[in-house]
């Protein structure tokens, strides 16, 4: 089996609301209905690319986030 490993982020990564978010914060264990992921899903509502991100996330199969 091969795995691919992308070298580059893809470009719309520098548009997004979370590039610059606190690194300290759990994004992918934020449990469903905490502060945490409140916090999350309100910086993720802001993100000019929000609708780009979540198909790439369907289209991987990103099982983590918010």
């Amino acid at each position: 089996m091969t795995t691919l490993v992308a070298l580059h982020a893809p470009q719309w990564h520098v548009h997004a609301a979370c590039r610059n978010a606190d690194r300290e914060v759990d994004w992918i264990d934020a449990e469903p209905g905490s502060a945490t992921a409140a916090d999350c899903k309100a910086i993720c509502r802001l993100c000019p690319v929000r609708l780009t991100c979540a198909i790439t996330a369907l289209t991987n199969d990103e099982s983590y986030g918010v």
